[in-house]
């Protein structure tokens, strides 16, 4: 122990090393630990008492290590006077102009799923990419569900109006070409019949 030192900590976590001693071992380990905080350098023929007390006295050596280092740390606030004397507080000088109005808290942010962005983005352009909708999603939720503007990042509000508005800037799907008609003899025929006819 070290001078001046006139208590130890107990870990309460000890008991489980206790409990699983007779009442005998139990009082001879207490004897031997109290011997030792007490810096009588005690020794055991109990090689039970032995190895249960070793990790009982590293925790003691780390507390006293803990211990001396807040003692030295005192010692030297000490001599600096202690403690710095609370200042007076200022008078009050009164409000200079009136208190601004409290402003609103913004609502939350809803940021919706994947699926509900998509399907409304095809709502409002049916033949829309769905990988250009899922990229520009992304983006979003890269930038803290944010849009990129002239002065910088601006939150997103309202997901669905700023997604009408980016909507019509995204690519279209790839549209399949239109199958050219095929006119047989007779439909061709009778076309040309027909336009004979009306010309008179």
């Amino acid at each position: 122990m070290a001078q001046n030192k006139k208590s130890v900590l107990l870990h309460c976590d000890i008991i489980h090393t206790i409990e699983k001693m007779d009442d005998k071992t139990a009082g001879e380990f207490f004897k031997h630990y109290l011997r030792y905080v007490n810096d009588l350098n005690p020794s055991t023929d109990n090689l039970l008492i032995e190895i249960a007390f070793e990790p009982v006295k590293q925790s003691l050596k780390r507390d006293l290590k803990k211990w001396e280092h807040r003692s030295t740390r005192s010692k030297e606030n000490g001599k600096l006077g202690g403690r710095p004397k609370a200042q007076e507080p200022k008078k009050p000088t009164g409000l200079i102009s009136k208190p601004k109005k409290p402003t609103r808290l913004s609502k939350e942010v809803e940021i919706p799923t994947l699926e509900e962005f998509v399907a409304h983005a095809v709502e409002r352009k049916p033949n829309v990419s769905p990988d250009d909708v899922t990229l520009k999603y992304y983006a979003w939720i890269d930038n803290d569900w944010s849009i990129t503007r002239k002065d910088g990042l601006h939150k997103i509000q309202n997901w669905k109006s700023t997604l009408t508005n980016t909507v019509k800037y995204l690519k279209e799907r790839y549209k399949q070409p239109e199958e050219p008609i095929v006119e047989t003899i007779e439909q061709r025929m009778k076309r040309l019949n027909n336009e004979a006819k009306s010309q008179g």
